[in-house]
């Protein structure tokens, strides 16, 4: 069986065994061209927060990971949590499904959360074409 140019990316991607391994860049990999990042924010967390609402808008950042991973059938994709939100790469062959998954994501937690969350599918190519 072959494996695909991105399955290789990510066998091959180092694993950080330390917290402290986060500020070494060496263990960082650029992603692949055609690769995209699922992006999440809950709109006005801090208001949320501060109205005793902290478990809700982690359950809508964790729900990002968890829904666009569980969509795709896979728990490998490097993703980063961030509380109020998350950010994940999704390979460019499951730019479709990452997005249709995201779209569900945010209607969860407008209907069954009470919050708004914002959330994006932007090319990695958009963000190169950038300078970032």
């Amino acid at each position: 069986m072959m494996i695909s140019p991105d399955d290789e990316f990510l066998k091959n991607l180092p694993v950080f065994l330390h917290f402290e391994d986060v500020a070494d860049p060496t263990l960082y990999r650029a992603l692949p061209d055609g690769w995209a990042l699922a992006l999440a924010d809950v709109i006005d967390s801090t208001g949320a927060i501060d109205a005793g609402r902290y478990k809700a808008v982690n359950m809508a950042g964790a729900g990002v990971i968890s829904g666009v991973l569980n969509a795709l059938g896979r728990h490998d994709l490097p993703f980063v949590f961030g509380g109020d939100g998350a950010a994940i790469a999704i390979p460019s062959q499951q730019i479709e499904a990452a997005r249709e998954a995201l779209s569900k994501v945010q209607s969860w937690v407008a209907d069954d959360i009470g919050l708004t969350l914002r959330a994006a599918i932007v090319p990695v190519s958009a963000i190169r074409d950038n300078g970032l």
